[in-house]
């Protein structure tokens, strides 16, 4: 008997043990707060209990951090209010279904991955929270996997993929967004959506956007309940409306931006990093951005830059290989603005410096009788000074009314635009039957008022149509035609003639980039390299080259070892820079632009820029 008790006795004593272990396991210490760690359910308890202030925690100047992957379950209640430091420590929090706080106050997020489909009715809403305020937030190397699912139903009604609105200064410093955002607006209130934040508002707020990507995919549908367009949509792909100082540093989009329901005149404002900058005295600075998502409008379409709105716009070395469609098939009565950077510089001064546009540039008739139907390859439409220079436009331009090969529509008496070292190559054309009003040029389409220079800048456009009615005429000819790609290659003093590279060995490879140079009357050579890996815009760098070749040794792709000379490419001299270490198991992007500095170093005069991709360490396509 007593063995038969003694195992009974053990056995209990076994189960108890497994089910201690069990219970163990999953109230884990999830997190801990200033070292002391706690459960994820403890502590929610913690901060949804009010104080005798009849407040919530805070945990203002506490640093809180993940300390294992946290899975929701059931409805998520946004935490009200955070001071502190949240460090999620790689860690994730799946299972979200609504924003993790509703505001962030002087708070910094950094290293958390978000999880979840968020559908939610209100007037702010983000994966992370609904609203920063305080003096700055701060939010570094977060990721968010969140699908949104918005109806805005309040006045500023705005998400992000992160964060909502704001009127304070945000940072956010290599943060990705993964998911789709979606809103409508269900009472004919404006909307606007960003895949890292929605509106920056007021003349004191500020953001600072750096090494961000949005690859998630951001539509917009503002039919009201009766069946009408309502008042306006706003995307961007990181920042949908910014009426503060705004500076975005090595961005990047692949998503598409589009809208699905027109609205009247200029409603709907779309741009591949800002869908509108309103803001007269503060700056926009965009430095190194990338847009590779098509957008598509009803109204502006931008590859950067839906509309601004400035003192001034410094925009330097982005590129668009995202295609614009403005207008649609719709009777609503509505503008269709389409640019390869810039659809609409509507105030303020414009600095473009080193930029280029890829991608197909469409502003559409709509059904209605409207006129402002512009399309150009870099900017749609400019009412403002406008300074571009050693920038070009690789595209097919294509409008019902207006259409350029470098600007679409010029329109202010005050405005003085200048294009220097500009080039636009492809087609220019108008789908519309000829009218008074129409007109379509290879560099600038129409000027209706303002002072336009070309200082040296060209073109091998192909124009199907020439401007009318006194405005700048520019047909086949003039001092800013080429004749011929060739004619066009040896006007330029440097030009890129492609690349060599290397078989892998321990996951690595390496890139050479040639270039040939008609004269050495130069202070030195180099390279602008932006390099994109696995979907990461690692940004510009500059490489200065001091020494040319008259010839260069490699293979060809059939493995045979050859002399490159420079009088094969109509050159005197090579030039050559070698990039080493490049991983062969990623998608890596060059977007290459060779370029020369004047002797005495006050001037750089750039080639075209180029685009190669390499796929598990061979040339993709």
């Amino acid at each position: 008997m007593k063995k038969i008790i003694s195992l009974f006795l053990t056995l209990t004593m076994m189960l108890s043990a497994l089910a201690l272990i069990s219970a163990t396991a999953a109230e884990a210490n999830a997190i801990s707060v200033d070292g002391k760690e706690m459960t994820w359910s403890a502590f929610v308890t913690e901060a949804n209990t009010k104080g005798a202030d009849d407040k919530t925690p805070t945990y203002e100047g506490k640093t809180l951090k993940l300390l294992t992957d946290v899975t929701l379950t059931g409805d998520w209640t946004s935490l009200a209010e955070f001071k502190g430091t949240l460090d999620g420590n790689g860690k994730s929090i799946s299972g979200l279904n609504a924003p993790l706080f509703n505001t962030l106050t002087d708070a910094t997020v950094k290293n958390l991955t978000l999880n979840g489909t968020i559908t939610f009715t209100g007037n702010r809403c983000g994966a992370l929270a609904m609203t920063a305020a305080g003096t700055q937030v701060t939010v570094e190397n977060c990721v968010n996997n969140c699908v949104i699912n918005f109806t805005e139903t309040g006045s500023n009604a705005a998400a992000g993929g992160f964060i909502g609105y704001t009127e304070k200064k945000v940072v956010f410093t290599d943060c990705v967004n993964n998911g789709d955002i979606n809103a409508g607006s269900a009472n004919k209130i404006a909307v606007c959506i960003g895949g890292i934040i929605g509106y920056v508002k007021n003349a004191t707020s500020e953001i600072v956007a750096t090494d961000c990507v949005n690859n998630g995919t951001l539509t917009t549908n503002v039919i009201s309940a009766d069946g009408k367009s309502s008042n306006t949509s706003i995307a961007g792909g990181i920042a949908a409306w910014v009426t503060g100082t705004g500076t975005f540093t090595k961005c990047l989009n692949t998503a598409q931006i589009k809208n699905i329901s027109a609205v009247s005149a200029g409603g709907h404002k779309l741009g591949g990093i800002v869908g509108v900058y309103a803001q007269t005295k503060a700056n926009l600075t965009i430095d190194s951005c990338i847009n590779t998502g098509n957008v598509n409008g009803f109204c502006e379409a931008g590859g950067i830059v839906g509309e601004s709105q400035s003192l001034k716009l410094m925009m330097t070395n982005c590129y668009n290989y995202g295609a614009m469609t403005s207008g649609g098939d719709t009777a609503v009565k509505t503008n269709s603005i389409a640019g390869g950077l810039i659809a609409y510089q509507r105030q303020g001064e414009l600095i473009m410096t080193a930029c280029a546009n890829f991608g197909s540039i469409n502003a559409k008739l709509n059904k209605s009788d409207a006129t402002t139907v512009f399309a150009g390859g870099l900017i749609g439409w400019t009412d403002t000074a406008v300074s571009v220079s050693n920038c070009s436009n690789n595209a097919t331009v294509t409008s019902g009314r207006i259409a350029g090969g470098l600007l679409g529509w010029a329109n202010k008496a005050d405005a003085a635009m200048t294009f220097t070292e500009c080039f636009a190559a492809e087609k220019v054309e108008l789908i519309a039957e000829p009218l008074a009003e129409n007109a379509a040029a290879a560099l600038v389409g129409k000027i209706n008022a303002g002072d336009v220079t070309l200082a040296t800048s060209k073109h091998l456009t192909t124009v199907n149509a020439v401007s009318v009615n006194g405005t700048t005429k520019d047909p086949s000819g003039t001092e800013y035609t080429v004749a011929d790609a060739a004619a066009w290659r040896a006007l330029q003093s440097i030009n890129f003639e492609g690349v060599q590279y290397t078989a892998a060995a321990d996951g690595k490879f390496n890139v050479r980039l040639v270039s040939s140079l008609s004269s050495i009357d130069y202070l030195n050579a180099g390279y602008e390299v932006v390099r994109i890996v696995n979907g990461k815009d690692l940004g510009a760098t500059d490489a200065e080259i001091k020494v040319v070749y008259k010839s260069l040794l490699g293979f060809d792709e059939a493995g045979s070892k050859n002399q490159y000379l420079a009088s094969q490419f109509g050159a005197e001299y090579l030039s050559a820079l070698v990039i080493k270490n490049v991983p062969a198991n990623a998608t890596v992007t060059f977007i290459v632009r060779p370029y020369l500095k004047s002797t005495d170093g006050s001037t750089t005069v750039y080639g075209e820029a180029y685009t190669v991709t390499f796929t598990n360490g061979a040339v993709a396509g």
